[in-house]
């Protein structure tokens, strides 16, 4: 080019340069122009779609740009050179940013409904969910170098500020429900205080004392552009990273990220404790493998619920809450023993199975417990326990046994019972 240059005539030059300058401009007016030809729509819908498994630094600056402009937020997600350099960085071939995004996906599926109802009950910008990708990629256990905790990595002390319990037992900070109450809470609060979401963020990083700092250094400016001059390098980075996360999670099909197994959603009911229990015997009693009470509930520190802790809630999995109640009243003694209407008829569509529903079944001769739990698919023990049966060979003829099942009683099953 060099070469080419200095064998040009003047002429050339000028026009080269006319042309040089005109064309971003060219291309920056595209999107703005108020009736740009049908060609050109097409075009940019094309390439918000466009599948571009990795980016190439510098000649994709034009197409993220468009991407961003696209996203639908509240908050203002430009383009910057920042922001290209972790959206680069995260869409380069076999680097470490693919993988951890394929992580994070996967785990979207249960986390963010919590974030995105949390938001929208607090009338704060949906697109805060990605906070909490930033903070700790979706790991509700995660521990920073400076004993932050969390989705939403809170600090000892402002976590307390904000009602999460933290003592021998608990710590609330890994509660994904509370800790997104108090995230919601105190992000409300710092948009209050500077009446920016850059500088919100900003100080969602390094503290509001900080930022509050860095905005008289720079005369008072509410730019967050500007006044990151005067912030630590961490936190001038971690605006543009929340930038390039939206960008990325919104985009990561386009560019051949997908999880490899999503975290199955999990709507959960909550319950108070009244008793010392642990999590494997409540799990055995409402019939469902333990990791689900620990997925919902991450924020015990042993599983385990001890007697000083009498009134605490919990959440279990929504469809097991019918089982909750059943529980609670055998303990209380309040059972009363009613055959179910066993009558069932199938409506035109079968109704999705929002809770558990209830059987009983007599005994038959030569029956056993292992052969009851294997016809009604349920497990020994929770037959056992719905029953208050000690042992497996208590079952006698014509007894009646509580069956809880999950969906609605089938005809064949309908017929076990009443036979």
């Amino acid at each position: 080019m060099h070469h080419f240059l200095h064998r040009a005539t003047k002429s050339a030059i000028i026009c080269l340069a006319a042309f040089l300058w005109l064309q971003p401009h060219q291309n920056l007016a595209l999107p703005l122009h108020p009736h740009p030809p049908q060609d050109s729509l097409t075009q940019i819908r094309q390439s918000l779609t466009e599948y571009k498994p990795f980016l190439v630094r510098g000649q994709d600056d034009a197409l993220i740009a468009r991407r961003l402009k696209a996203i639908e937020a509240k908050i203002a997600l430009p383009s910057n050179p920042s922001t290209l350099q972790f959206i680069y960085t995260y869409t380069s071939s076999y680097s470490y940013g693919r993988n951890s995004i394929k992580e994070v996906l996967s785990k979207a599926s249960f986390y963010f409904p919590i974030f995105e109802e949390a938001l929208e009950r607090h009338g704060l910008p949906k697109e805060l969910k990605y906070l909490a990708v930033v903070e700790s990629e979706l790991r509700p256990k995660a521990r920073s170098y400076a004993s932050a905790v969390g989705l939403w990595q809170f600090m000892p002390y402002t976590g307390r500020k904000f009602g999460l319990r933290q003592d021998v037992f608990v710590d609330e900070r890994q509660d994904p429900y509370k800790s997104t109450e108090a995230a919601c809470q105190y992000l409300k609060y710092l948009y209050n205080m500077f009446g920016d979401w850059h500088l919100a963020i900003g100080a969602y990083n390094c503290g509001e004392g900080r930022m509050l700092w860095a905005v008289r250094a720079a005369g008072g400016s509410k730019d967050f552009w500007v006044v990151s001059k005067h912030l630590p390098h961490q936190t001038r980075m971690y605006v543009p990273k929340f930038i390039a996360t939206a960008y990325l999670l919104s985009y990561a099909p386009s560019h051949g990220m997908c999880p490899s197994q999503e975290l199955a959603t999990l709507p959960a009911a909550a319950i108070q404790v009244q008793q010392a229990t642990s999590l494997s015997n409540l799990a055995e009693h409402l019939n469902i493998p333990l990791s689900q009470l620990q997925q919902l509930n991450p924020h015990l520190k042993k599983d385990y619920i001890p007697v000083q802790m009498k009134g605490y809630t919990l959440r279990i999995p929504a469809n097991r809450f019918t089982f909750w109640q059943a529980y609670q009243a055998l303990e209380a003694g309040q059972w009363e023993w009613q055959t179910p209407a066993l009558g069932y008829t199938a409506a035109e569509e079968e109704p999705a199975p929002a809770q558990s529903f209830p059987l009983v079944h007599e005994v038959m001769r030569g029956e056993t417990i292992e052969m009851i739990a294997q016809r009604y698919q349920v497990s020994k023990n929770a037959l056992m326990l719905w029953n208050r049966l000690t042992s497996k060979n208590q079952v006698q003829e014509q007894s009646q046994l509580l069956i809880w099942i999950d969906t609605y009683p089938t005809e064949a099953q309908v017929e076990i019972a009443a036979n």
